[in-house]
């Protein structure tokens, strides 16, 4: 029987759960115009250590309590937090994945991050280290009283269909460089497999994968394809780019090598564990990769023994 072993749930949760889920929504914030000195008073009264700066219903930075510290210990007269603010503030969206919200923060070293509506722009919530430890932590607690139902035989959809063999195929389309898109190939295959009443151990690690797979297209390629082919007894998950290729498969696979671009980095991803996490995810994994032509990935997921599947 699997070995649950609670860091990596903690890593799979992060994928699972959208920062809506996690973050603040009732957010204290300032104005440009309010003073360095009020902005101490808000601080000492809400007991946090930085704030949204909004204009007009429009996010123009955010401040913190490292800013005040600069403010009081050079001594400056009082004025607006306009002029100490940081104006080109890093954000996350909230229909993204918990991952993309953790990576940044890590990779900034914020003790806070704005969350925006992806449509409107507009700043919907705030993230923290402590938020996402707390709320993570709940998640941990709830998966572990429902994981004797999760471990039950499910009967899934071609339990239904009455033919000699039966294959569902679904196929996606990835642009790279798209960001703000990251993970909705991932978050739709889950949804279709959990409608199938796949068991949800095979539904979070085929969701693991693919997002995994669907970062690196948009991190490293041109464009790619995801295409998901489901049989009663197994799920094969197929992903072909037309990246630049690997040089050395062998060292892509180690866990902290990376060839991430400078941009991906400074948003806090290509972080060299993308391929190692599809490995861990998969019963079996083929990589087929031509430098210049793109990569070939082939990742399979037994339906039959999800439990005895997932490495510890």
């Amino acid at each position: 029987m699997r070995n649950d072993n609670p860091v990596r749930r903690l890593q799979e949760l992060a994928y699972e759960h959208r920062i809506a889920t996690v973050m603040e929504h009732d957010v204290v914030t300032v104005s440009s115009d309010t003073l360095m000195s009020e902005f101490g008073h808000v601080l000492r009264e809400q007991r946090i250590s930085g704030t949204p700066v909004i204009d007009r219903d429009e996010m123009v930075g955010i401040v913190s309590i490292d800013d005040l510290m600069s403010w009081l210990l050079a001594g400056a007269p009082d004025g607006p937090v306009q002029e100490r603010m940081t104006r080109d503030v890093i954000t996350v969206y909230a229909d993204e994945p918990v991952a993309h919200a953790v990576g940044k923060l890590d990779h900034y070293g914020y003790g806070r991050l704005p969350v925006l509506d992806r449509e409107t722009h507009r700043l919907v919530g705030i993230v923290t280290p402590g938020l996402l430890v707390e709320k993570l932590a709940k998640a941990l607690e709830t998966s572990a009283e429902e994981r004797e139902l999760r471990d039950l035989p499910r009967t899934h959809f071609f339990s239904e269909i009455k033919a000699d063999r039966a294959t569902l195929i679904f196929e996606y389309h990835v642009t790279g460089k798209d960001m703000n898109r990251g993970g909705e190939v991932a978050s739709g295959i889950k949804k279709t497999l959990k409608s199938l009443r796949v068991h949800p151990d095979v539904c979070r690690r085929a969701a693991i994968a693919v997002y995994e797979a669907e970062m690196n297209i948009i991190i490293h390629a041109d464009s790619g394809d995801v295409k998901v082919v489901i049989h009663p007894e197994e799920l094969d998950i197929h992903i072909t780019d037309t990246g630049p290729g690997i040089p050395d498969v062998k060292q892509a696979l180690e866990r902290g090598y990376s060839t991430a671009p400078a941009w991906a980095r400074a948003l806090g991803f290509g972080a060299g564990i993308g391929l190692h996490n599809i490995k861990e995810c998969a019963d079996r994994m083929r990589i087929a990769s031509r430098e210049g032509k793109g990569t070939a990935l082939h990742v399979h997921i037994n339906m039959e023994r999800p439990c005895n599947s997932v490495r510890s």
